[in-house]
């Protein structure tokens, strides 16, 4: 784990770092795309 202190991301890091925030943009357009059709206003 990289320590809080430590300014600088290695290649690893950002790969890492990046995929996990494609993954968590994918879940928020899906959920905004189903949003109209999954009962808003129920």
């Amino acid at each position: 784990m990289v320590s809080a202190t430590s300014t600088t991301l290695t290649q690893q890091d950002a790969e890492e770092y990046r995929e996990v925030f494609r993954k968590h943009l994918t879940d928020i357009e899906t959920q905004v795309t189903l949003l109209p059709t999954s009962g808003l206003f129920a």
